[in-house]
């Protein structure tokens, strides 16, 4: 049996009925709306439509409408914490040596006692030409077990003392061969202790612990500075697998010294970028997108003003939220109505903080609108089907 195609009244009927389905399954126009009434209803279907419990799984939250006791509020919150106490290393105890160190060593008067380079071929002793004439010192290394050789005495614990313990220890036994033995002591290569610097700094790596304090600045200066991308407020100072907040945002911008704290050996610096720490603009903007965060803060006002303002043409000045999370539990919604002119001062005092969501909802003309852009292709398709 031959088979007709369908006339243009069939196809115009069948057009009708997507067009019918079409705003039946509309229950919401198109494009992103925050509805702060907290509807669930889409939730419960969602939830059932992939086997989950029909109790909606969205995550409860408050509204709140800004206000300056609001603002003064959240202010009080996000107020500076106190500086951490980094256990004593800010003391002025001695370099202590270690395996691995270079030690320039001779013996006033004895240049039979030590090994000794030809001029210009060893380390430099610092005031120990009096040991051999034409001739410095060639250092010695401490070994893995800590001693250190040398010429008549043999091995010599040096590990773990100072300079000044160990050239008593030398003193000591010289003077079973030398009478009244003038011992000079150096470190030539330091190389026992160091501390690592990880993250956005110019060259990560380790940096040498030497008899001179070394603190935070010191070593950061040592690896090329901070980069642009570093986070000031989220450094940390990790030290027997503890994690101690450095904040060098009160080191550099503040000067605060208590977040220079002198570094010891196994300390590690890890300074995190802060892509991370980022701010959402969305809804109805001329520009939207994502800010990162710097270390002075980014307010309400700032964001609005760098993306263009809301939207003359769309934008519901009167429902500009944003959106604060606190884990999956719960959320914070602040609203401001940026139709009134006090907005623009609470907007610049309020403190965005980072993965905070800034949306603006679109007016109902613009929803409407938006709605009929689908609706209309759909019905002039029907017309031109129709011939009417």
């Amino acid at each position: 049996m031959r088979q007709h195609p369908p006339s243009r009244i069939a196809l115009a009927r069948i057009a009708l009925a997507s067009l019918v389905l079409t705003l039946a399954g509309c229950a919401n126009p198109p494009g992103m709306y925050l509805d702060a009434g907290g509807t669930e209803t889409s939730a419960r279907r969602a939830s059932a439509a992939i086997g989950l419990s029909a109790e909606p799984s969205v995550m409860p939250f408050q509204l709140i409408r800004m206000t300056p006791e609001v603002i003064n509020a959240v202010k009080d919150v996000s107020s500076p914490a106190a500086a951490p106490k980094f256990d004593g290393a800010d003391s002025n105890a001695d370099y202590r040596i270690g395996a691995g160190d270079m030690l320039a060593i001779a013996v006033y008067g004895q240049a039979d006692l030590v090994t000794v380079g030809p001029q210009g071929g060893g380390a430099g002793m610092g005031g120990g030409g009096g040991a051999a004439s034409g001739a410095v010192q060639a250092p010695r290394s401490v070994s893995t077990s800590g001693s250190v050789t040398l010429p008549l005495i043999g091995d010599i614990q040096a590990a773990g003392a100072t300079l000044a313990e160990l050239r008593s220890r030398l003193t000591a036994a010289y003077a079973k061969y030398v009478k009244q033995p003038y011992v000079e002591l150096s470190i030539a290569g330091f190389r026992s202790q160091q501390v690592l610097i990880t993250g956005e700094v110019g060259q990560p790596g380790p940096v040498a612990i030497t008899d001179l304090p070394l603190r935070v600045t010191d070593a950061l200066r040592q690896v090329g500075g901070l980069r642009p991308e570093a986070d000031l407020s989220n450094a940390v100072l990790i030290r027997r697998q503890q994690r101690i907040p450095l904040d060098l945002g009160r080191l550099y911008v503040s000067g605060d010294s208590a977040f220079n704290p002198r570094l010891r050996d196994g300390d590690v610096i890890s300074v995190p970028d802060r892509q991370w720490q980022k701010v959402f603009l969305l809804g109805e903007v001329i520009q939207p997108r994502t800010y990162a965060m710097p270390y002075r803060g980014l307010t309400l006002g700032e964001v609005l003003a760098e993306a263009g303002g809301p939207n003359a043409q769309s934008a519901n000045a009167g429902e500009v939220y944003v959106v604060r999370a606190f884990g999956l539990d719960t959320a914070m919604v602040y609203q401001l109505d940026a139709r009134e002119p006090q907005a623009l001062l609470l907007a610049d005092q309020f403190a965005l903080r980072p993965r905070d969501v800034v949306f603006i909802n679109p007016t109902g003309l613009a929803r409407v609108g938006r709605l009929l852009g689908q609706v209309l292709p759909v019905v002039m398709g029907t017309r031109v089907l129709t011939g009417k």
